[in-house]
């Protein structure tokens, strides 16, 4: 598939590889003509070099999409599938410690914006089914040792507002750190910051959290959804209350932040640029699936203003990056990362996507283990709680997980066809229906696009910066090692 960045340069994008390469002219006729003998020939009257130089590089490129991965045709076996999760998963136990939040965010995954998800209530998890969860996960670690010793896992605190239960998170660290001295384990929590004061605070940094603070820019665009009940806003208590951390100086505190439609992008650039806010490591839309109905609220023009104000922001961004930059700031987010998730992801031919789930970029379920207050395992935090993978009276059903993968795979039916497949970034909670999965044809109607405007930046990003996607990308790889879980409180 060709493209093409803002200076006028053409590239090709290889999706059973899963490359991108740059384009000439006897490239491009190997690639696209009908007739490639006669183009090639006259092509070859003043570039013979190139010619002869691409008919050679086009032979290899045809020799590796040979060992590119095919979609897997055998049923997959809970005995197999334990396996691989004992090799590759287990990368956190996310507790989710209450179902009660002191905030009603207004795209709240949890709120009467999506239909498909639990609503929230004031049931707390007790110590009982945490502790038996983490001895759980604790045996799973063991049994997996032989297949990755150098995994660290991580057990994270979840909501809700975790801090509700505040109670159970100590003695969950307390009885981790007692009871299996011998894991290396981090822990993470996303709070939304209104609850947090100095005992919280310095509990949190005497044991090494990750911090993600829900932050959504400066105050006029943070409480325009992220206000408590009675409807007001957030940000001065949120402010207040990482202050403990901010003076203490702590590197582990992050913002993450989610923006919509009518945000001011330049707005949000500067206030995180901010040295005293914590530093932004996610940003997100609301998520437009699972029967959201957030998006109602908004025009027709309130998009197209959006969309306008993005390529500004774009153009401002690789005004700037020719310059200097950095990993920290806003556009780094929207725009530098995804140029590095495009350009540095790894290729399908070195290793690919899982050849489970050759297509999309879900992860395989046991990766993380969710638990939710009653106990009982999912997939992870994001997606709704029609898709169970047992309890912790059972541990987790390798059976249902292997029937959860199939029927995932019977719905990806676009995509055989898809011409980016291999940029694809969904995953199950994008599918997610109540109990069964939606059909990719239904879901990715305008991935192409988006993903090929996603190709088109990344290199003209690069053209005016090579290094800085890189720069990027390592930047947000290093932090996601450090922390796992997202947003939702």
């Amino acid at each position: 598939m060709k493209f093409e960045t803002q200076s006028g340069t053409k590239y090709w994008f290889d999706n059973i590889l899963g490359i991108s390469f740059p384009l000439n002219t006897s490239l491009e006729i190997l690639l696209t003509s009908n007739d490639v003998t006669d183009s090639l020939e006259k092509e070859a009257a003043d570039h013979q070099r190139d010619a002869v130089f691409n008919s050679r590089f086009m032979k290899k490129i045809e020799k590796a999409r040979q060992y590119a991965h095919q979609y897997p045709k055998e049923q997959i076996t809970p005995e197999h599938l334990k396996r691989q999760i004992l090799r590759e998963g287990l990368l956190q136990l996310t507790l989710s410690v209450t179902e009660n939040c002191n905030l009603a965010c207004r795209y709240c995954c949890y709120s009467d914006e999506y239909p498909n998800t639990r609503t929230p209530s004031h049931k707390m998890m007790n110590f009982e089914t945490a502790r038996t969860a983490i001895d759980y996960y604790a045996s799973l670690l063991e049994e997996g040792k032989r297949f990755n010793p150098q995994r660290r896992p991580s057990v994270g605190f979840y909501g809700g507002e975790p801090l509700l239960n505040f109670q159970l998170i100590k003695q969950c660290v307390s009885y981790f750190k007692e009871t299996y001295p011998e894991i290396d384990a981090l822990f993470t929590m996303t709070t939304n910051g209104t609850l947090l004061d100095r005992e919280k605070c310095e509990f949190l940094m005497a044991h090494d959290f990750s911090i993600a603070i829900s932050l959504d820019g400066p105050e006029a665009e943070h409480n325009r959804n992220r206000v408590y009940h009675d409807g007001s806003g957030t940000f001065a208590d949120v402010i207040k209350n990482i202050r403990p951390i901010m003076d203490a100086g702590y590197k582990n505190c992050h913002a993450i932040c989610v923006f919509d439609w009518k945000s001011d992008l330049f707005a949000l650039q500067e206030f995180f640029n901010r040295a005293e806010v914590p530093r932004i490591s996610f940003i997100s839309l609301p998520n437009p699936n699972d029967g959201c109905t957030f998006y109602q609220r908004f025009s027709r023009e309130d998009y197209e203003k959006f969309l306008k104000t993005e390529a500004k922001a774009f153009q401002s961004y690789n005004h700037q990056i020719r310059h200097s930059a950095g990993v920290d700031s806003f556009f780094d987010q929207i725009f530098g990362l995804q140029a590095g998730r495009i350009l540095y992801s790894v290729p399908a031919l070195i290793d690919g996507t899982s050849f489970m789930i050759p297509y999309t970029f879900t992860c395989l379920p046991g990766r993380k283990i969710y638990v939710d207050v009653d106990g009982n395992y999912h997939i992870c935090e994001r997606i709704n709680h029609t898709f169970p993978i047992c309890n912790i009276r059972t541990g987790l059903d390798f059976a249902r997980i292997a029937k959860i993968v199939e029927d995932y795979r019977s719905h990806l039916d676009l995509c055989p066809s898809c011409k980016v497949q291999k940029l694809c970034n969904i995953c199950y909670c994008d599918f997610a229906g109540t109990g069964e999965f939606i059909p990719s044809s239904k879901i990715c109607k305008n991935s192409n696009h988006d993903l090929i405007k996603g190709l088109e930046r990344a290199f003209t990003i690069a053209e005016n910066n090579p290094s800085l996607p890189e720069t990027v990308a390592q930047g947000y790889y290093t932090w996601l090692s450090t922390i796992s879980t997202t947003m939702g409180d």
